[in-house]
């Protein structure tokens, strides 16, 4: 997970997930608007990848699982 922004209303992070058993990626932000430590509003955003994001990375799936 990567926080993109963050303050004391709003928060915004990007992180990448991987379909158990599938050969199938997914890049999602997620957008989160607070008030008094409650989340007032979420929105996501899921977009499937056509290559898997860990290669040529410093991390790999199984150290996230």
């Amino acid at each position: 997970m990567h926080r993109i922004y963050e303050n004391e209303e709003f928060a915004c992070i990007h992180h990448y997930s991987r379909v158990a058993g599938a050969e199938i990626f997914n890049s999602v932000m997620t957008a989160i608007t607070y008030k008094n430590g409650e989340v007032i509003n979420q929105q996501t955003v899921r977009e499937e990848l056509d290559y898997d994001p860990s290669e040529g990375q410093d991390w790999n799936w199984e150290d996230y699982e």
